[in-house]
């Protein structure tokens, strides 16, 4: 089987036994924390998560806003904080299975008194 052939054939063998599990979803009641939800990709990232069933929370900074306010009408749970506050962090990230998050390096890390890999070590111990 040349390469190319073998590869396809792993592709179809992993779409047609990974699709209906992913298309019903097995997650139960695992709760996914996504920052960054009330933007563009976050927010995509958000409804393409309860259309596939999983319970989403959201971090934002105003829950009055209208976009946030959008979130938890589609039925997001929203929690209050900011990227600023470690004690909001630690609220939001109690009792979620994963964390859908991309953001830029701002290189503050020190002004907050949380580095990165601060923040990924305590991502870590959640459960």
């Amino acid at each position: 089987m040349k390469p190319s052939t073998q590869r396809s054939a792993v592709m179809a063998y992993h779409n047609e036994h990974t699709t209906s599990s992913r298309t019903q979803n097995t997650s139960g009641n695992k709760r996914i924390l996504v920052f960054g939800a009330t933007g563009q990709q976050g927010g995509a990232v958000a409804s393409s998560l309860l259309e596939k069933g999983w319970h989403v929370r959201a971090l934002v900074r105003n829950p009055d806003s209208v976009r946030a306010q959008t979130l938890a009408a589609s039925g997001v749970e929203l929690s209050q904080g900011d990227f600023s506050d470690v004690t909001s962090l630690k609220t939001a990230m109690t009792g979620v299975y994963g964390v859908f998050s991309v953001q830029p390096s701002s290189g503050q890390g020190a002004v907050y008194g949380v580095s990165d890999a601060d923040e990924v070590r305590y991502v870590g111990t959640v459960k």
